[in-house]
């Protein structure tokens, strides 16, 4: 690139449509908006009321509780369980264990660190919960 300015470089590397004319008069017009880590965080904050859910996850928070493991009334049950068990208490028949393994995760339940525990003879990897009492027999 004989005669060219280090800024016309870098605006190569970031828009390598450049050439056209279009382009060239679009990022023109184009002005990118900054904000410090604290507007970040309000607007992020404002913006989570106002995400839209997935299936699992509004499903999740109706039904469980987070708890920690001592916790009277824990119960440690694997994402396939959770996902058995809100099929049988919604409309939902096509539920992903894998996705309610991250819902849970992000929302806060205890994985026990992402080490198996062991249950009636079987490692299982799971999460502690709170559940309705009357509803804890279709956790298997």
């Amino acid at each position: 690139m004989a005669g060219s300015s280090l800024q016309e470089d870098k605006e190569e590397r970031i828009f390598p449509f450049r050439s056209t004319k279009k382009v060239r008069i679009k990022r023109e017009k184009i002005s990118f908006p900054f904000y410090t880590d604290e507007e970040m965080a309000q607007i992020n904050e404002v913006a989570e009321e106002y995400r839209l859910r997935s299936k699992e996850e509004e499903l999740i928070i109706r039904h469980f509780t987070q708890c920690t493991p001592g916790a009277d009334g824990a119960v440690f049950v694997s994402a396939t369980s959770i996902g058995n068990f809100l099929q049988i208490y919604s409309s939902y028949k096509n539920l992903n264990p894998a996705t309610i393994g991250q819902v849970m995760k992000s929302l806060g339940f205890d994985n026990n660190n992402g080490k198996p525990v062991k249950l009636l003879g079987k490692t299982v990897r799971g999460f502690w919960v709170l559940c309705d009492p009357e509803k804890l027999h279709t956790l298997k």
